[in-house]
């Protein structure tokens, strides 16, 4: 569980504030509708996602945006040491 739960958190890392339709995501992580949201309404829970009601294609949905992106260390990775 705890995988999928990461592997959310880097997907919706990947659009940033924009965040994604909670429908595009379980079919991403080829996950049933019902699986999906019970993960969506435990992470929101967590505080680790948001979810915004949206209405797309005449149809309520869920837009899932992370609250806290993670920041990347790839920019002082190979950086020296100056102690």
């Amino acid at each position: 569980m705890e995988r999928l739960t990461n592997k959310i958190c880097d997907v919706l890392a990947e659009r940033e504030s924009n965040g994604m339709f909670q429908s595009e995501l379980w079919k991403k992580l080829k996950l049933t509708s019902r699986d999906g949201s019970r993960l969506a309404l435990k992470l929101e829970r967590m505080g680790t996602i948001y979810r915004e009601k949206i209405l797309d294609k005449g149809r309520w949905t869920y837009k899932l945006i992370l609250k806290k992106t993670p920041i990347s260390t790839l920019s002082i990775e190979n950086a020296p040491c100056l102690v």
